[in-house]
């Protein structure tokens, strides 16, 4: 019987079936296993302990019951025991029929026999038609509290931290040293896409500002841009600090995805 799961037979650990279920299901056993192992402590178990007390009062009459049977006597006790309850079993067994036996059987060992297994059929049922027939209606409850953030790779979108003079070419890398403004149309350049960016979006830089600005503030600006977008589409406010990432509308932002990936397994540590 031990061998069914691992547990505690104490009785203040064991007074019912609902912490019964609780303990066992800790050790990560299947719900077929946990019904074995209740039967058998409620059959064997605990009925062994009351009768191997009175079985030892019987056999020294002048004694007092012990609080506990421990030693060679528990062991020699279980066997006659055990023995005793196989003649009852098979007693039981004869008087119902063999269909009505593997019935009863069935029930016990089957998972799919189980509870749960009816719960989760019904519910994989319900998830399937809402899927099938309608989008499932989201209660207040299951409402975001405030702006939810999609990840990077959901959105497809590209991390602003990506943004930075180091993952430009040197063209552009050389002309803001001497704050000159470099016409770049080449790809996995960062100052080339935030250009092509804010000119799709119509932000329209000076010369002034083409020269003057880092990457920094243009990106900020491009920040504050899609954090607009944002708002407009989700219909409430927040910091647009918590912008991490903007949307590509054009080829040249597109082309740093591949850098964006090189950079995410990097700091995974992942070699590629």
């Amino acid at each position: 019987w031990n061998e069914i799961a691992i547990h505690s037979s104490h009785q203040q650990r064991c007074e019912n079936y609902v912490q019964l279920a609780a303990l066992v299901s800790k050790t990560r056993v299947g719900e077929v296993r946990r019904t074995l192992r209740a039967i058998i402590l409620s059959t064997i178990i605990r009925p062994f302990h009351m009768w191997a007390k009175q079985e030892i009062v019987r056999r020294n009459p002048g004694k007092k019951a012990p609080r506990r049977v421990e030693g060679q006597i528990r062991g020699e006790l279980l066997i006659k025991f055990v023995e005793q309850f196989r003649r009852k079993l098979n007693r039981a067994k004869l008087s119902i029929s063999n269909e009505r036996y593997d019935a009863i059987k069935k029930k016990l060992i089957d998972q799919n026999e189980k509870t749960s297994a009816r719960y989760t059929t019904e519910n994989m049922e319900k998830m399937k038609e809402s899927l099938e027939k309608s989008t499932r209606r989201v209660t207040k409850a299951e409402e975001a509290a405030g702006f939810y953030d999609k990840t990077v790779m959901m959105s497809g979108g590209i991390s602003f931290k990506l943004l930075s003079m180091v993952n430009s070419c040197k063209p552009c890398q050389a002309a803001w040293k001497k704050r000159k403004y470099h016409v770049c149309r080449s790809e996995r350049c960062c100052m080339a896409a935030i250009h092509a960016e804010l000119k799709q979006r119509n932000i329209n830089l000076s010369k002034k500002q083409r020269c003057g600005l880092s990457i920094l503030e243009k990106r900020h600006m491009l920040r504050d841009d899609e954090a607009k977008r944002i708002m407009v589409d989700e219909g409430q406010g927040f910091d647009s600090k918590d912008v991490k990432f903007f949307v590509p509308k054009t080829e040249l932002a597109k082309s740093l995805r591949q850098l964006q990936m090189e950079m995410m397994n990097k700091e995974k540590g992942i070699s590629t």
